[in-house]
């Protein structure tokens, strides 16, 4: 067994997004190009950001010298002032914060530690970063714990093995909050699996200015979320095969779809040519290998929501676009349609 804090590729990525951060001065003008190995960054002079409350968060282990501006300058922040609302959990009112960067140093590591205390196996972990950009201003990183497969009994006799995931994003740019969650992964083109609630677990932590002055990462609660991990995997395997029991038509997997993944709201009905890629993909592909049943809709849904479409596995997404994609099939998981079929109501005439 090894833990996550002694696997070389986990080591690897810490390193390339654990990187020292600091404040550099802003100034009103034209962009200038530094002659010397400080950090100072000029905003173009029509810029609606007064210099006087601004300063640019940077890559302290980059030298203006020897790294283009863009992998070194991560964003443009605001000194602190309170300039957004923030409904305070305990007392249910509206405080006024400023925005406060979470450093990875003081996450990413954190979750590392939790994981090895966990006693999870982390020896043939697959590492993915699911994002890139020059000065790595945004993170998302995914853990696949391979050597802890899920089998899911498919009716054909035959098994869909899946891997337990973590995942975490962390910015400097705005782009995610820090959040941490647990998932899937797995199934014929590797697909991402989500579930009800976004996923199995998840932890989130607003880039906001506490009273305190803390980062305001809570390590009890991190540990307390990996800690359960395993045990919620027991209960998603049993509602795997629950789903792969669980008979479904053609029509019957073309009205679930119609009423949510080809949904356009704008239009108020099904996009036709959504509903019939995502119906070909079920019949010609997913319910070729296993079967015709729910759990081969839902990795029809987990298969548009990783790729995008269902002609090209290759697809490569933003990240808000996998966010959104993800968000549509915990929707359709919860839809009446859904739950229609998952509560096996179909077999009953009278419900029909």
């Amino acid at each position: 067994m090894m833990k996550a804090s002694e696997n070389g590729y986990i080591q690897k990525y810490i390193n390339e997004v654990c990187y020292p951060i600091d404040y550099a001065e802003v100034k009103l003008g034209a962009l200038l190009n530094t002659t010397d190995d400080k950090y100072r960054f000029d905003l173009q002079s029509n810029s609606s950001v007064a210099h006087t409350d601004t300063r640019a968060l940077v890559r302290t282990d980059r030298s203006p010298l020897s790294y283009p501006m863009d992998s070194i300058l991560l964003d443009v922040h605001s000194k602190g002032r309170a300039n957004r609302k923030y409904q305070n959990s305990n007392t249910h009112e509206f405080d006024r914060v400023g925005y406060k960067v979470l450093d990875n140093n003081h996450f990413i590591p954190k979750v590392i530690e939790a994981l090895d205390n966990a006693n999870l196996d982390c020896t043939n972990v697959k590492v993915i970063e699911n994002i890139h950009s020059p000065n790595r201003s945004a993170t998302w990183g995914t853990l696949v714990l391979k050597d802890h497969p899920i089998n899911i009994k498919l009716p054909n006799g035959n098994s869909s093995t899946q891997y337990p995931t973590i995942d975490w994003t962390n910015s400097y740019d705005k782009t995610f909050s820090a959040r941490l969650w647990a998932g899937l992964y797995g199934g014929l083109c590797l697909n991402r699996q989500i579930f009800s609630g976004w996923a199995i677990m998840q932890y989130t932590h607003k880039h906001i200015k506490r009273k305190d002055g803390s980062s305001g990462v809570d390590m009890d609660v991190i540990q307390q979320k990996i800690d359960g991990v395993s045990g919620t995997f027991e209960a998603i395997t049993n509602q795997c095969n629950s789903w792969a029991d669980t008979p479904l038509t053609e029509t019957q997997a073309k009205s679930i779809l119609a009423k949510t993944l080809a949904w356009n709201n704008q239009t108020r009905q099904a996009s036709e040519k959504k509903l019939e890629e995502l119906v070909n993909w079920f019949t010609m592909y997913e319910a070729k290998h296993t079967g015709l049943n729910l759990w081969s809709l839902y990795n029809t849904a987990t298969h548009f929501a990783t790729h995008g479409n269902t002609n090209d596995i290759h697809t490569t997404l933003s990240a808000s676009q996998l966010q959104k994609l993800q968000q549509s099939v915990v929707f359709m998981i919860q839809s009446p349609q859904w739950k229609h079929y998952n509560n096996n109501e179909h077999l009953n005439p009278s419900l029909v």
